[in-house]
C-alpha cells in the first residue's frame, strides 16, 4: 500500500529539523588581549602603549631584551599586580584630579620606569636606524602638568626588535623585591577604591596618602568587626525529638489477591 508524503514542511514532523535551518546565536567576544609586534621599532613601542591602556603588564617581560626579560620574568608575578594597582590609581587621579601633579617616586631606576608607563602613554620613534632606535614615551594626559618623558632604545634581534629599559639592573633578592611590593599593591588598590568613594578631599590630600604608600606607612581599611553576643547570651541546645511512632500498614481488602498476570498485591 503506497504512503504518499506531504509536499509541505509540517511543524510538528519536521519542527526539530526546522530549527536546526536557523542561525547559531553568537558567541560572545573574547576579551582582547595585547598586541605585540616586533616587527619595527614603531611597532614594539606601541606594544607598551597598548599594555598601558589595558593595565597590563604580564606580557612585559616579551618585549624587553633577553637579558633584562629574564629578570623580569622572575618577578613578573610581582611587578605586574604592583604596576596595575598604580595604573588604577593613576586613572582615578586623572578623573578626580585633572591636571594634578602627584608625583610617585622610588629610589630603584627601574621600578621608576615601569611606575611612569603605569599611565596613559604616547610612543614616538626618533632617530630610526636599521639595528637600533631611539623611543620616546610620554606619560600622562596630554594636557596634564605631571607629564613625563621615558626614552628606550628599541634594538633588532633576530629580525624582531625588542626594548632596552635604562638604567636596568635586577635587584640581588626578587623575593623581597615581591614582599615589598605586596603591601604596597594593597596600599595603592585601597586608595583608589577611596579616591572612587570621594574620601580623598583634594591633590594635597591625595600627595600625603601617596607618600604614606611608599613610606610603608598607609594603614589599608579593615572591613568593620561582627558584634559578638555576650557569654550569657549562648543560644540554647536543640531538644532532642521524640520520633513518631509508626503506623502499622493497613491491609484492604485485595491484597494477597491474584486478579491477573502482574496484579499481585504485596509482592
Amino acid at each position: 500500500m503506497a504512503i504518499n508524503v506531504p509536499d509541505r514542511r509540517s511543524d510538528t514532523v519536521l519542527g526539530p529539523i526546522a530549527a536546526a535551518d536557523q542561525p547559531a546565536t553568537e558567541r560572545p567576544a573574547a576579551p582582547e588581549e595585547v598586541r605585540i609586534d616586533d616587527s619595527s621599532a614603531q611597532g614594539i613601542a606601541d606594544a607598551v602603549t597598548h599594555m598601558a591602556s589595558m593595565n597590563d603588564w604580564t606580557r612585559l617581560p616579551e618585549v624587553l631584551l633577553a637579558e633584562q626579560a629574564e629578570a623580569m620574568r622572575a618577578m613578573i608575578d610581582a611587578v605586574a599586580p604592583f604596576a596595575e594597582a598604580v595604573g588604577d590609581f593613576r586613572k582615578a587621579a586623572n578623573e578626580k584630579f585633572a591636571g594634578h601633579a602627584i608625583q610617585i617616586q622610588v629610589p630603584d631606576a627601574w621600578l621608576q620606569h615601569l611606575i611612569d608607563m603605569a599611565d596613559e602613554l604616547h610612543a614616538t620613534v626618533e632617530e630610526a636606524g636599521d639595528e637600533e632606535a631611539k623611543v620616546m614615551l610620554t606619560a600622562g594626559p596630554a594636557d596634564s602638568t605631571d607629564a613625563r618623558k621615558i626614552e628606550l632604545t628599541a634594538r633588532r634581534i633576530d629580525n624582531g626588535w625588542r626594548l632596552a629599559l635604562p638604567d636596568f639592573q635586577a635587584p640581588p633578592d626578587p623575593a623581597q623585591v615581591a614582599k615589598e611590593l605586596e603591601g604596597k599593591t594593597a596600599a595603592f588598590a585601597d586608595l583608589t577604591r577611596r579616591m572612587h568613594e570621594d574620601d580623598i578631599a583634594d591633590v594635597d590630600a591625595a600627595k600625603s596618602e601617596v607618600e604614606k604608600v611608599l613610606a610603608g606607612d598607609y594603614e589599608v581599611a579593615r572591613p568593620a568587626e561582627t558584634t559578638e553576643k555576650p557569654a550569657d547570651a549562648a543560644t540554647p541546645e536543640p531538644q532532642p525529638t521524640t520520633p513518631e511512632p509508626r503506623r502499622q500498614r493497613e491491609r484492604d481488602q485485595v491484597d494477597e489477591v491474584y486478579s491477573g498476570p502482574g496484579m499481585l498485591r504485596n509482592r
